[in-house]
Order: structure tokens, then sequence, then C-alpha cells
């Protein structure tokens, strides 16, 4: 991934026909579709990460922002200005460690082999520091 996080097109094709050698339902899918979901995911992580900044806050990726009564004025003004949060008031997102492994803490570091790594090896390796396989 390059400046911003992107992948190039022709990254993206090559996802999609890995992913379909994989996958055993569904639509076929392309670079189109894979460059969609990238988006959403880096998306869902930026709102994640902004969560995570935000003093007097703890998150967890099972409980989300976990807000309580003590808090949620807060929350509320939170959400009011950052409407995608709004998902992560009690609910976390347990894809957190992995997408934090793919996206460097800066875009200029190092090429990723993302592509490699997590798509395709995902039955080998998960990446997520847990004690689980990606079964």
């Amino acid at each position: 991934a390059g400046h911003g996080y992107n992948f190039k097109e022709s990254a993206m094709n090559k996802a999609a026909a890995e992913i379909n050698l994989l996958a055993h339902e569904g639509l076929d899918k392309t670079g189109k579709k894979c460059v969609d979901k990238w988006g959403s995911l880096r998306k869902i992580y930026n709102t994640v990460i902004a969560i995570q900044n935000v003093s007097g806050w703890t998150w967890s990726d099972k409980f989300g922002a976990c807000i309580t009564p003590k808090n949620a004025s807060s929350w509320d003004s939170y959400v009011a200005k950052y409407k995608d949060a709004k998902n992560f008031q009690n609910k976390g997102w347990p894809y957190c460690a992995k997408m934090a492994e793919v996206i460097p803490a800066s875009p200029c570091h190092q090429h990723l082999l993302w592509l490699q790594k997590y798509l395709v090896r995902c039955d080998s390796y998960c990446g997520c520091n847990c004690n689980h396989s990606c079964s």
C-alpha cells in the first residue's frame, strides 16, 4: 500500500482472483469489490482508532467504547459530530488488531505483503495475536 493505504488496481485484481479460488459460495469477487471492501475496512479502522484516542474512555475489541451512564453525555456529543462511531458505543470490532498489523504507523515505512500474508495465508497465520486459528 502506498500513501493513503491504497493498493494498486493490479493488486486488488490479484486479491479478487485469490479470493475466488478460496470462496465456495457467493458471487465472484472483482478488483472493484476488493477496493470497496478495503475502503470500508479502513474507514471502520480509522473510526475505532479515533475512539481509542478520546481521553477518559476505554476500548475493548469485544465491548467497544464501554460507555456507561457516567460518560454517556460525552459519548452523545461525540456521536453527534462523528456519526460513524455510533455502532461502537458498547460493541467492539474484532478486526482492529489485524488491521493494525496491515496498516503501519506511517504509510512510508514499507511495502505491505497484505495480499500474501493476510488474505491468501489466513488459514496458517491469523495475525491478531490471539490464541485461535482462522479455520
